[in-house]
C-alpha cells in the first residue's frame, strides 16, 4: 500500500512541477521592466500599465510601449525617455 502511496504523491509533484515550467518562445524585451504586467488575457498579448503615468493597454506591444516612454509619457524620468529615444533612434538608423 505504501508503494501507491508514493507513486501518486511522485504524479502529484510532477504535473506541480510541470506546471511551473514556462513556455518556449522569444525573450521578454526590456521594455516590460517599465511597467506593470498582469495576468496573460490571451497567447502572448498581455494588459500593460505604464508605472509613472498609469496609463494603460489591453495588449502591451512592446513597440507600443517604448514609444510611449520615449515621446508620450509626461511622467517619465527624463533618462528613462532619454534611453528609450536613443535606442529607437539607433534601430531606426540601422535599418536605413
Amino acid at each position: 500500500m505504501e508503494k501507491n502511496n508514493k507513486h501518486v504523491s511522485n504524479t502529484e509533484n510532477t504535473s506541480k512541477r510541470q506546471k511551473t515550467i514556462k513556455k518556449g518562445g522569444p525573450k521578454r524585451d526590456e521594455v516590460w521592466k517599465y511597467f506593470i504586467v498582469d495576468d496573460e488575457k490571451n497567447d502572448r498579448y498581455y494588459p500593460a500599465t505604464c508605472y509613472h503615468y498609469e496609463k494603460k493597454w489591453q495588449r502591451g506591444k512592446p513597440g507600443i510601449l517604448k514609444a510611449h516612454l520615449s515621446n508620450e509619457c509626461l511622467q517619465c524620468p527624463e533618462d528613462i525617455s532619454k534611453f528609450w529615444r536613443d535606442k529607437l533612434s539607433t534601430k531606426l538608423t540601422n535599418y536605413t
